[in-house]
């Protein structure tokens, strides 16, 4: 097959538009995958490298590439899972790479990618209502786009669009214990753009942590309280990749005729899991040893408890209770 179309600019103007619409991100809720960290070095926007560029000068947290990809893995026994290196490039399906490089291609594609996402109306719109309040989030902004700008290892400038309050962000980090002041002036969901915050934030589950202590589910539970706070979050998920879905359950469009949260990205779809349901579509529970059957079912609630008790104990102003949620993966 071709891999260059050198007559591309001898088409009338209008086909070379239509292909290049053919070309963009599915009108769907996608999956956006990142690693996050802090800024210990205190870098300057314009010096970050590998990393998405903020809008403010000196960011707490830099948000980069995904470090690692998770897939499914049966034949590996108790573990089911595999994780391989992960880049901008390279095992990364996040749905922001559908169509970020034709913000690069040429003015041509870069015009029809900003006429396509309607950017100088949604500006407009941000402006107007940013001049009545700086907090206030715009109307329909689920259905407002964000260009993010960000740099790859060669440090060269790339593009995507994401819908702040449509999307999944999948946070990648070593560890969890760290300071998250900052997330929501970051440029995914930042109130001063017009966004009112995150409104679905991922977590890979880790199955260990269905032996976890009390004190761990604390942790986690203040944890996932501060992401929710910092990011204006109004839910927060728990991707479980051993989860199946039985013979004869639901699929994709019944799914979604049902109105159930499916997010879409390259190859694969987060699907919501009831846990609450008596008949569920979900074969919830996997082998993790001999004989032992585990679920993160078992693991969320403890934590759904934990963060309520919290929020109470705390008083936290304006907050509403998490909805912490789980989705499984599997592929299209």
């Amino acid at each position: 097959m071709a891999l260059s179309f050198p007559k591309f600019r001898a088409l009338p103007r209008e086909i070379r538009e239509e292909i290049w619409k053919f070309a963009t991100r599915p009108d769907e809720p996608g999956v956006h995958y990142f690693s996050i960290s802090r800024n210990e070095q205190y870098s300057h926007s314009k010096n970050l490298k590998n990393a998405v560029i903020p809008k403010y000068e000196i960011p707490n947290i830099i948000l980069s590439a995904p470090n690692w990809f998770i897939r499914s893995a049966d034949h590996v026994r108790y573990v089911g899972t595999e994780r391989d290196p992960a880049s901008w490039r390279v095992n990364n399906p996040s749905l922001y790479l559908f169509d970020s490089g034709l913000w690069t291609a040429c003015k041509e594609s870069r015009m029809v990618m900003r006429k396509h996402y309607r950017l100088s109306y949604w500006k407009e719109v941000r402006e107007n209502t940013l001049k009545r309040s700086r907090r206030a989030p715009c109307s329909h902004s689920e259905m407002m786009p964000e260009l993010i700008h960000f740099r790859d290892k060669e440090s060269r400038d790339q593009y995507a669009i994401i819908y702040p309050q449509r999307d999944i962000f999948v946070l990648q980090a070593e560890t969890l214990d760290f300071t998250w002041m900052g997330l929501e002036n970051h440029t995914l969901a930042a109130p001063s753009c017009g966004f009112g915050g995150i409104d679905n934030l991922a977590i890979e589950y880790n199955q260990r942590w269905a032996s976890c202590d009390k004190e761990f589910i604390g942790l986690m539970a203040k944890r996932l309280i501060d992401i929710a706070s910092e990011a204006f979050s109004r839910r927060i998920w728990f991707v479980d990749y051993r989860i199946r879905r039985k013979i004869l359950a639901l699929t994709e469009s019944q799914a979604l005729s049902l109105d159930l949260y499916v997010f879409h990205q390259q190859g694969r779809r987060f699907v919501r899991v009831d846990e609450h349901e008596s008949e569920s579509p979900w074969n919830i529970e996997y082998e993790v040893a001999e004989g032992r059957l585990s679920s993160c079912k078992h693991f969320v609630r403890r934590l759904r408890e934990e963060a309520d008790k919290k929020l109470q104990a705390m008083r936290y102003e304006n907050m509403q209770p998490l909805d912490i949620c789980i989705c499984a993966c599997e592929e299209n």
